[in-house]
């Protein structure tokens, strides 16, 4: 499933983040975002790879014209600029 899919991608990057803000808290430092991969272990790398293709792909289809359309409300148009075909 693709929604599963997305949800367990921003899982995954959700707790690298906060084990790497965890880290440096510990250590004294001021948390921030910048994760360096190398610092990772190999599954969680391997999980990374995984997940920007799964959250890119998603972000492609939010920016199509007729999925803004959707999220917006707006009517949706067809390449020859009728809008009756294409109701829901």
């Amino acid at each position: 499933m693709p929604g599963q899919a997305l949800e367990e991608a921003f899982r995954l990057l959700w707790q690298i983040r906060i084990e790497h803000q965890v880290r440096q808290v510990r250590a004294g430092l001021e948390p921030d975002d910048f994760v360096d991969p190398r610092e990772l272990g190999p599954i969680a790398r391997l999980g990374l790879k995984e997940a920007f293709p799964i959250i890119g792909n998603e972000q492609q289809g939010l920016a199509t014209p007729d999925r803004r359309a959707l999220l917006s409300g707006r009517p949706l148009t067809s390449p020859w600029g009728r809008t009756d075909a294409l109701s829901c």
